[in-house]
């Protein structure tokens, strides 16, 4: 394994370094990363891959400012600057340069080092991770895409030519890998998957642009862009996210389910689809983007594909050693295999109704069981204030069954709810409907619309302990971005009307615990709705 001189200089003589120690090397397909101190130095490699092109040092020092730039988004106290790598004597020298100086040669971009126990990557290998680790995540994540640049340049990015541009880049790129990370059998099938998805989705893509959900995202949002620093109190601390893509716009542009995806399907592939449950209910209870579910398959298949092909540069890479060539080619297959079960996802056109009394925790199901069947996720609460005119978050000051809640506002409420539904089954959507279903002429109004329509239809029935319901409640009213306003006092009069719940079939009604946490409840569901847990 050969170094540039420079960067084998870094290792030694990094600033920062404490007297006789070096800096540690860590590499990816694209840079040189030193650790060395309380700073890390980012030098990036002379490569051209096409998406990227580092070969001169021109061009990598305006992606070193890109990179401090854009980063600085997420974590401006961690991306430092940039600082000139030149000759000296028989070394080099880092920083500005004096008079006689010998021209920059490279550049690097210095970083505030984190600590080591607090990356995210480190928390799930050590069986860290919990729940609160992802929803402190998503609501980072949230904020930053709700304020995220978007404008016609950007949307346009949305667009199929665009994204079938990014497939067939992957698909040139990749084809010295069949039969050897990919087989021939799951390229194709992954290929024709593509075909079939922006065939069919012509409409949602086109209101994904016109609703402004294509932005300025993050790009690479893996487990190893995140880590957490201590905070005062209890939790898992501050959230720091880094590692945004500088060097092609492209492939930061985008629909934000791209950046979701991502960091779902990196949890998946730790074997923690608990956390990527956890990071969209959370994510889309400040979201409320009730279509962002329908696309993730795709994009959780477009990100595992992508690290896939990632992975098989880095298997020819001769800077690395012989067995992190060969760790890199295992990560290919492993990643293109899990690219391949994505492909095969897919249930149709289902209605499945997530009903409860309030506080029984159906809102938190509905989002998991929507990410992972890739359905459309429609929200009574957030359906009944659009129609009120009113913001989702603001409170209505209602009473129980009057205002917002009475009789005739809550009819008018289901009605829409069962319509939207309608137009997505048409679509060959699959749909979850979350909301209380607490009158039985409600359930039956689901059921008589999959009837109509010819699709199976399924409705859970949350259930869970007093106990548990009055902890939510008080977390509900402490959080000023809640959309529900049930009360204790409306859990009481709601509980009793799902004693028991009956249709006739072909419709099903299943029981689920759901005061257990969604590491239990979304595998128990979907083994309830026949749908193999993955």
């Amino acid at each position: 394994m050969s170094l540039p001189p420079h960067v084998a200089w870094l290792i030694d003589h990094a600033p920062g370094l404490p007297p006789g120690e070096s800096g540690r090397l860590v590499q990816t397909h694209i840079s040189f990363v030193v650790l060395a101190g309380d700073r890390v130095y980012k030098v990036k490699k002379p490569v051209d891959f096409g998406f990227l092109d580092f070969t001169t040092a021109d061009k990598r020092a305006r992606m070193c400012a890109a990179e401090v730039e854009r980063n600085g988004r997420l974590s401006p106290d961690v991306y430092l600057g940039v600082e000139p790598i030149r000759p000296r004597g028989d070394g080099f020298t880092l920083g500005v340069g004096g008079p006689g100086d010998a021209e920059p040669i490279d550049y690097a971009v210095v970083m505030r080092r984190l600590p080591a126990d607090g990356m995210l990557e480190s928390i799930l290998a050590e069986g860290r991770a919990t729940a609160a680790h992802a929803r402190a995540v998503a609501e980072v994540l949230a904020d930053f895409h709700l304020r995220a640049e978007r404008g016609p340049a950007i949307t346009e990015f949305g667009s199929r030519a665009v994204i079938e541009g990014n497939w067939t880049e992957n698909f040139e790129q990749t084809q010295d890998a069949i039969g050897d990370s990919i087989d021939r059998a799951a390229f194709d099938a992954i290929r024709a998957y593509v075909s079939r998805f922006l065939d069919g989705n012509a409409g949602l893509l086109r209101r994904r642009r016109d609703e402004g959900w294509i932005r300025d995202g993050h790009g690479d949002l893996k487990v190893t862009a995140v880590a957490f620093e201590p905070a005062a109190g209890a939790g898992p601390g501050d959230v720091r996210v880094l590692d945004c893509i500088e060097f092609n716009d492209r492939m930061r542009y985008g629909d934000v389910a791209a950046d979701l995806a991502f960091l779902r399907m990196d949890f998946a592939s730790r074997g923690r689809p608990d956390l990527a449950d956890e990071l969209l209910a959370r994510y889309l209870a400040r979201t409320l983007d009730a279509d962002l579910p329908l696309l993730l398959p795709f994009y959780e298949c477009y990100r595992a594909y992508v690290v896939g092909k990632i992975s098989t540069f880095a298997a020819a890479d001769p800077h690395l050693a012989a067995a992190d060539r060969e760790t890199a080619r295992n990560n290919a297959r492993r990643h293109f295999q899990l690219a391949a079960g994505y492909a095969e996802r897919g249930t149709g056109a289902r209605l499945m109704v997530v009903a409860g009394p309030s506080g029984s925790g159906k809102s938190t199901l509905a989002t998991a069981l929507a990410g992972r069947l890739g359905a459309r996720w429609l929200s009574s609460d957030v359906v009944r204030k659009r129609l009120a005119g009113l913001d989702p978050t603001a409170a209505s000051g209602s009473g129980v069954g009057t205002g917002l809640y009475d009789a005739a506002t809550t009819a008018r409420t289901y009605d829409a709810l069962l319509g939207e539904a309608e137009t997505s089954l048409r679509d060959g959507q699959p749909v979850i409907l979350d909301a209380t279903f607490v009158d039985p002429a409600q359930r039956d109004a689901a059921a008589a619309l999959a009837r109509r329509l010819g699709v199976p239809c399924d409705v859970l029935v949350c259930r869970a302990s007093a106990e548990v319901v009055r902890a939510r409640m008080q977390l509900r009213a402490a959080d000023p971005a809640a959309v529900s306003e049930g009360t204790w006092e409306v859990y009481e009069r709601q509980r009793p009307a799902f004693d028991d719940v009956r249709l006739p079939p072909p419709a099903r009604v299943h029981q689920i615990d759901s005061g257990e946490a969604l590491a239990r409840s979304a595998p128990a569901a979907l083994r309830l709705l026949r749908i193999a847990a993955s």
